[in-house]
């Protein structure tokens, strides 16, 4: 696990119990010893953990779909500790992803709106009921933001789709194309790290492989050509600007202000 994954894991029933406090319910969740714990509406613990509650915090599997499982951060119960009214997944954020929290009840990240869609779906399979998911998170170590988090059937149906097909890669030994972005690249980069000097692989003539090697000649050559293009548009642009600026059109602007690199004389600053 990485050393931002290891902090969330500790910063867990600090969260949880903040978050009991911040909105009177009572929560359950594990202690830093992996214990079951009630935290109560007024920020202390309960003497008690309901059995209802607790189960809920096992490896949850969906009836249905044997492929799909969760394992819940914790359970919120009513103030009295009785009825279970949502469930709780607790996150921590760098301060670099702020951006990524917006100001609306439900504005999580999107890797975040998957797995609480997928919690939820688990949750209502085994449970009977749609609850909503509550998710606390600390930003930057120092900044508490809250959101509610409804099932939503439609996307549900979507993602069983997409899983179901997911997991039958997983048994056929298919791995799924890498993606068409920098994310398949930092993918293939984990997969393949090291290359073999004494290997080399043939095209063939009309192969797949051939074709893609010509498109990539191809997709390289326009490339350079857009590139002296763009390169020969802004000199014309800047020629007819001279020390303008800027200048507007028709639903465009350019502009072009001049870089200036300050330099320290540390030779002067120490005399």
């Amino acid at each position: 696990a990485s050393e931002a994954a290891e902090w969330g894991t500790i910063l867990e029933p600090t969260i949880l119990r903040e978050f009991a406090r911040r909105n009177g319910l009572c929560v359950v969740g594990r202690a830093h010893d992996g214990t079951p714990v009630m935290f109560l509406g007024d920020g202390t613990l309960g003497m008690y953990v309901p059995t209802a509650a607790e189960r809920l915090l096992d490896t949850l599997r969906h009836p249905d779909h044997p492929w799909m499982m969760c394992h819940l951060d914790g359970v919120a119960l009513s103030e009295d500790g009785v009825e279970i009214v949502g469930i709780v997944e607790a996150k921590t954020s760098g301060a670099y992803r702020s951006g990524e929290w917006g100001d609306a009840d439900d504005a999580i990240p999107e890797e975040y709106v998957v797995q609480t869609q997928h919690a939820l779906e688990i949750v209502r399979a085994v449970t009977g009921r749609t609850l909503p998911a509550y998710v606390p998170v600390l930003i930057g170590g120092q900044r508490w933001r809250q959101y509610t988090v409804h099932y939503d059937a439609e996307l549900v149906a979507s993602l069983i789709e997409i899983e179901r097909e997911f997991w039958a890669r997983v048994e056929a030994g298919n791995p799924p194309p890498a993606e068409a972005d920098e994310r398949g690249a930092r993918a293939l980069a984990k997969l393949y790290p090291q290359h073999d000097e004494g290997r080399e692989i043939v095209a063939e003539p009309g192969s797949e492989l051939e074709a893609l090697a010509r498109q990539l000649a191809d997709a390289k050559a326009a490339l350079a050509d857009a590139e002296i293009r763009v390169t020969a548009a802004e000199n014309a642009i800047k020629e007819r600007m001279a020390e303008a600026a800027k200048v507007v059109g028709a639903g465009f602007s350019v502009t072009w202000k001049t870089q200036t690199r300050r330099m320290v004389d540390y030779k002067a600053l120490l005399a």
